[in-house]
């Protein structure tokens, strides 16, 4: 390792100079053919979720052919719209009607009452403002693909806000956020602060950087030493939490404070080798999470960084993502179970056999995304994305 390497590997771990680091057998290059390998079903995989009469996707297989009394919804149609433009797919190679087919999908599930976007199926999303603020941000992002946009004012900009009590002042976000579980789950907590970007973007100037700043005060009075949130919960947790409060950071060009102790911190559990543990296959966000925290972090920290951390991470990554690999093409949340969780919504129910869903399958996405950036490499196509349009095509609508 050149001499400036491994200065900066001791200053970022805290180890004494001289020592050593430990490293993986395998290249970053073959490691990324073998991650490659395991996205070759993925198009196919997608358009077969898809739902003709809505302009919709289903998040799983169950849910299209058996779970029928459940539609299609936004989360997972806006992933799965975001997954293919992002590999490679030009919205312009989509034909004209069949484009509109997925712009009205988002379109009609807007309230013009509020500015919120919900779905027909699961009007429990709107008693989330966490759920609803997510849905905002994916619905935005997938008409914004297509070139089109909401059909009404966004929430802050309606006549009469509703839905948006917490930020009547700042004593009641202060109690919104008290109320969030950070004893608990710090990713739930941090998810939800995370979740309301989207909200505070459609709010005045004048209010919103008030609420913003109130926001991020809070949460970095919670931040412990070593740069994580929730100390005490499981480590998976914290840096799933500490990832969901850089983005608030990064949107709002507000500093993530201690970069150099949640690298030590992300370094330390890849070096654990966490793919011969059973911990990260509870959910395909946590290697998802752990990955996209090193890129957040690339804004703070000398780059590239160290040869050696980004064998290990890719290695590392490529082993986990082939354990949520799905018979059907997909990949699944949890490895080896299938649940119905639309808008990532709390489970309604669990098929008895493993199958792709939606969710679990853009958390891996992006992690091989960030396995490229990362590295230096320029990102390949997802393979066979004309597998997707001919799925699409030839799609029948589900029996109801």
């Amino acid at each position: 390792m050149r001499p400036a390497l491994l200065l900066f590997v001791a200053l970022l771990r805290g180890l004494p100079l001289g020592a050593q680091t430990g490293s993986t057998p395998d290249s970053v290059d073959r490691n990324l053919a073998r991650l490659d390998s395991l996205y070759a079903g993925l198009p196919g995989w997608m358009g077969r979720l898809y739902d003709p009469r809505s302009g919709g996707f289903y998040a799983n297989r169950g849910m299209r052919e058996r779970a029928t009394q459940y539609g299609p919804d936004i989360q997972s149609s806006a992933m799965v719209l975001t997954i293919l433009t992002d590999g490679g797919l030009n919205p312009e190679s989509v034909p004209g009607p069949q484009r509109q087919r997925f712009v009205r999908f988002f379109q009609q599930r807007q309230d013009p009452r509020t500015g919120f976007f919900s779905d027909p199926d699961y009007p429990q999303t709107r008693a989330s403002t966490r759920v609803l603020g997510r849905l905002l941000g994916f619905s935005q992002t997938a008409l914004s693909r297509f070139g089109a946009k909401p059909l009404y004012p966004l929430p802050g900009r309606q006549p009469n806000p509703e839905g948006l009590a917490h930020y009547r002042s700042a004593e009641a976000l202060r109690q919104w956020l008290e109320a969030l579980p950070w004893s608990k789950s710090v990713w739930s907590a941090l998810d939800a602060v995370a979740a309301q970007k989207e909200i505070l973007k459609t709010l005045p100037p004048a209010s919103r950087d008030g609420f913003v700043r109130q926001m991020y005060d809070y949460a970095l009075a919670r931040q412990d030493n070593d740069g994580l949130w929730g100390r005490g919960q499981p480590v998976l947790v914290r840096l799933s939490g500490t990832v969901k409060f850089s983005w608030f950071c990064r949107d709002f060009g507000l500093p993530l404070p201690h970069p150099d102790r949640i690298y030590r911190q992300v370094m330390a559990w890849y070096e654990s080798e966490p793919s011969t543990r059973a911990d990260f296959q509870q959910d395909a966000c946590f290697p998802g999470n752990a990955i996209r925290l090193l890129g957040e972090l690339r804004v703070y920290l000398p780059q590239p960084f160290p040869e050696e951390d980004l064998r290990r991470v890719v290695g590392e990554t490529y082993r986990m993502v082939r354990a949520f690999a799905a018979p059907d093409g997909g990949f699944a949340r949890v490895v080896g179970r299938a649940f119905i969780r639309p808008d990532d919504l709390p489970s309604l129910g669990e098929f008895t056999e493993p199958m792709g869903d939606v969710n679990g399958t853009a958390q891996l996405v992006l992690a091989r995304h960030w396995c490229y950036q990362l590295t230096g490499r320029p990102q390949p196509p997802l393979p066979r994305l004309g597998d997707f349009l001919n799925a699409v095509e030839r799609s029948q609508p589900p029996t109801r």
